[in-house]
């Protein structure tokens, strides 16, 4: 910038700023540098002094700055300028990236951090849309907050930081353990009710490893269930079903309460019958097992035998709808003898005898 001098003046001033409308660095404006020379015809070159000085902190706005240069010989002009400080210079809008667990279908209300920062009106307020504390759905989703300074300059971020997962597995109920009565040989149908819930999936998948109303064998069968829902995330819980025999107990002249007593080297007529629903399952294979009870209470295993050529090894035969075995107690010794039915279910069916001689 040049100023001319006036009438009195012995010489002139020339004031340089190198910012036209210096920008804004802080609440209190910014620093700004300029140059002022003075030249007279006599002295030439001459100091030049402004206030404010060159290097000073400018306020926002105009600035008058006024300047003097004096020759040796008193003469002195004085001339002034405006410098101008603006702000230009929008927020800086900062949205805090989250992840929240889903709370329900609809996703999850998270309440994100959004702030702003002008350099010169500090902390300024934000609007985001949607707005914190909204309910957000699966997955990542896209806000947009906007801030404004006082001086109108105005700053709109968009961003996709906000994520709502499902990391939850789905609860899971599934029965008890369960005991049914067989009602063939090979076994029974067993019907049974699983269920599942699930914050985000309002209908998980679930899957049993034996489905309700399939037939399950006899003795005990571990049934899996899984439960997985839309995410993948997944619950597993199992029960056992034991499907059991009915049966009569071994008939007379075995007694059920192990008072019967035989004869060393005699016949022993076991019989049993398949009662109730199980009356169906009757052909079923049926093993008889003998011990004898030491007298330290331990069993000693004996191999079975039949007196009869219509039993086949240790297998019962059926026959009019009874379970017949005829054993033979020969060489046999005098003690107390456990014999032990094994209809394939896992139920161990002992009964005592006691054999003289």
């Amino acid at each position: 910038m040049t100023i001319l001098p006036g009438p009195q003046s012995a010489g002139q001033i020339n004031c340089h700023s190198p910012l036209h409308q210096p920008q804004a660095t802080g609440a209190a404006g910014a620093v700004v540098a300029f140059e002022a020379t003075g030249f007279d015809l006599v002295d030439e070159d001459v100091p030049v002094v402004c206030a404010p000085a060159s290097g000073s902190m400018f306020p926002l706005g105009a600035t008058e700055v006024s300047c003097s240069a004096e020759d040796s010989r008193g003469n002195r002009v004085s001339r002034s300028f405006e410098v101008t400080v603006v702000d230009t210079t929008a927020p800086v809008v900062t949205v805090t990236p989250v992840t929240v667990e889903a709370t329900s279908p609809d996703g999850a209300a998270v309440a994100y951090t959004a702030t702003a920062v002008d350099l010169v009106d500090g902390t300024v307020p934000v609007t985001c849309t949607p707005a914190p504390g909204s309910v957000f759905p699966l997955g990542a989703s896209e806000v947009e907050c906007e801030a404004v300074d006082a001086a109108g300059n105005r700053a709109v971020t968009r961003h996709g930081g906000i994520t709502v997962v499902d990391t939850t597995a789905p609860t899971l109920s599934v029965p008890g353990s369960l005991t049914v009565t067989a009602t063939s040989a090979a076994g029974a149908a067993v019907y049974y009710a699983v269920s599942a819930t699930d914050l985000a999936d309002p209908d998980p998948l679930v899957a049993c490893s034996v489905a309700s109303g399939a037939v399950v064998p006899l003795g005990t069968t571990t049934v899996t269930c899984t439960a997985t829902d839309a995410s993948g995330n997944t619950a597993q819980r199992s029960f056992t079903v034991t499907v059991q025999v009915a049966w009569s107990g071994l008939a007379a002249p075995i007694s059920v309460d192990g008072r019967a007593a035989f004869k060393s080297g005699s016949t022993i007529p076991v019989k049993f019958s398949l009662t109730g629903a199980s009356a169906g399952a009757t052909g079923a294979p049926a093993t008889l097992s003998v011990a004898k009870v030491g007298a330290a209470g331990g069993e000693e295993s004996l191999t079975v035998l039949s007196t009869s050529a219509a039993d086949s090894g240790n297998q019962f035969r059926v026959s009019s709808g009874q379970y017949v075995y005829n054993l033979s107690t020969k060489g046999w010794g005098e003690g107390v003898y456990v014999l032990r039915v094994d209809l394939g279910d896992g139920v161990d069916r002992a009964t005592q005898i006691t054999v003289r001689r």
